[in-house]
């Protein structure tokens, strides 16, 4: 996700970024990043974490019935009750 969200960046905003600025704009951390470019970081992300929960809802897997916690990339997420 993050080379995608690299790439959509320089490409749309003529912008250079890196690993660092966008795990602060998901943490809500301060930058200095333009408004548009952080919005833009945070919907790819959360498209990612849309199609993730897609494929596993095409597998079957009902995290409502199935708690699960993800990890990864330095976020970690809990599912409701946990």
């Amino acid at each position: 996700m993050q080379n995608q969200l690299i790439g959509k960046v320089n490409s749309l905003y003529d912008m250079i970024i890196d690993d660092e600025h966008i795990a602060t704009v998901l943490r809500c951390g301060e930058t200095i990043l333009p408004a548009e470019v952080q919005e833009s970081i945070r919907a790819a992300a959360g498209q990612h974490a849309n199609a993730i929960l897609d494929k596993l809802r095409e597998l079957q897997v009902d995290l409502r019935s199935n708690p699960a916690v993800f990890i990864g990339g330095g976020v970690r997420i809990a599912a409701p009750g946990n």
